[in-house]
């Protein structure tokens, strides 16, 4: 090999030593940034001596990054709807003296005070009060769930146009996969895979060119450069129902934040209502089925306490003292014979709050309560547990995935060296050759 030719392989050379430290002070660059996975540049021996660059390698685990991939949308699953059932657990408010629970227990005891002094008009008064403050505590929680439903459902719809964002960025990335696969590329496009998992709990598979099908549920969202997107239209109570853009109601099928957000409001919300609305519904039947036998100290029967309510639904939220009573503490019954010192009916109502009026006749109201209370908090505490397995679950594939892929400082480091060392000795060729070449000239 002439001085020329070895001048030539060195400066190869040296261009694949530079080659290869750029990029690893690119990986100690962006150890930290999200998405990213480390490079390798691949030394090769040239036919005419020196080296060259022959592959620009990019380390990850398909199967590891495909199971991190479900477990960041289980995650987003889990957190959202355990956020979503603790507001519902909020709206109850507390079980003790100033909840639901509390008024109840105030309401009936008022009863048993009328009841030993029915002609008491500061009593009856008292009672009036208690009437009220037991339905605005059914109301005010009634309205605190629908809220926490609608807070859901804010969420759901206003998270929509950022999983369509995604969605159009994965297909874009897919055709520049097509034309030109790159580790930028693949960075990006991890990046995108895991924000639209952890919103929607989509899943993908890869191609060769790293490319990807995406989808939710098996209903496609991306496909090659094709992509279907999300849409959110009002059921008939109102709330969104996610389907895609050309036909499929999406459903229980949606994971991530935006399923776990539906699930809260569509189970945990929506049951506490529900049993809330019943036991409204029970108490101001059997009250008013008692209170309408008896007759006011102004001599006037068959008056319910509260307002009727046609159908269980919107029991809760609509329930009030009716006008013939309320502001009337004449009106009021304790007794069935209207005369001074009759609070055998009082009684009778004080009773209810033991008796197995709610519940389809099988508990007390204070017992259906608690019932609702602790139902809703097995629900969050479950939801907790689910939620801390889920996460371990997903740290733990991640910490793997990292291992194959991560930046170690440390590793970069010594590569560094090794590499340097590589590049110092080519320079040193080059200047041996270089002075070779002058003496040469010199002659």
């Amino acid at each position: 090999m002439g001085l020329f030719d070895a001048l030539g392989a060195a400066g190869n050379s040296l261009t694949a030593y530079s080659f290869g430290i750029g990029v690893r002070g690119n990986n100690v660059g962006e150890a930290s940034s999200p998405g990213f996975r480390r490079r390798e540049a691949i030394l090769g021996s040239l036919a005419g001596g020196g080296a060259r660059v022959v592959q620009l390698k990019r380390s990850s685990d398909l199967f590891v990054e495909s199971r991190a991939l479900g477990l960041t949308g289980s995650e987003g699953f889990a957190s959202a709807r355990l956020s979503g059932l603790v507001s519902a657990e909020n709206s109850l408010g507390a079980i003790g003296s100033e909840g639901i629970a509390g008024s109840l227990s105030r309401f009936f005891s008022g009863f048993t005070e009328l009841g030993a002094r029915p002609d008491d008009p500061a009593l009856r008064n008292d009672v009036l009060s208690r009437a009220e403050e037991l339905a605005a505590s059914f109301r005010r929680t009634a309205q605190d769930l629908v809220a926490t439903q609608r807070d859901l459902d804010g969420q759901i719809r206003e998270s929509l146009p950022e999983a369509n964002r995604l969605i159009d960025e994965l297909g874009a990335l897919n055709s520049s996969l097509s034309k030109s696969p790159g580790p930028e590329l693949l960075d990006r496009r991890d990046r995108a895979l895991a924000d639209l998992a952890r919103l929607t709990g989509a899943t993908a598979r890869f191609d060769n060119l790293g490319r990807v099908t995406v989808s939710i549920g098996g209903m496609g969202l991306v496909s090659g450069e094709a992509t279907r997107h999300l849409v959110g239209r009002a059921d008939p109570s109102g709330f969104t129902e996610v389907s895609l853009e050309s036909g499929g109601l999406l459903g229980t099928q949606l994971g991530g934040e935006v399923g776990g957000w539906q699930a809260a409001r569509d189970g945990g919300a929506a049951s506490a209502l529900v049993e809330l609305d019943q036991l409204a519904f029970d108490i101001s039947t059997a009250v008013n089925s008692v209170h309408s036998a008896g007759v006011g100290l102004d001599g006037v029967g068959g008056r319910n306490l509260f307002v009727a309510s046609a159908t269980v639904a919107g029991a809760a939220i609509g329930m009030s003292v009716d006008v013939s009573v309320a502001g009337h503490p004449l009106a009021l019954a304790a007794g069935s014979s209207g005369a001074a010192g009759d609070g055998a009916l009082a009684n009778q109502l004080a009773a209810l709050m033991e008796a197995p009026i709610a519940s389809s006749g099988t508990r007390s109201p204070i017992e259906a309560m608690a019932s609702l209370f602790a139902r809703v908090g097995q629900d969050v505490r479950s939801a907790t547990e689910t939620h801390e397995r889920v996460t371990t679950q997903r740290d733990s594939v991640t910490r793997l995935a990292d291992a194959v892929g991560g930046v170690s400082i440390e590793e970069e480091m010594l590569a560094l060296t090794r590499l340097e060392h590589g590049h110092q000795a080519v320079t040193r060729v080059i200047q041996t050759i270089d002075g070779l070449l002058e003496d040469l000239i010199r002659r």
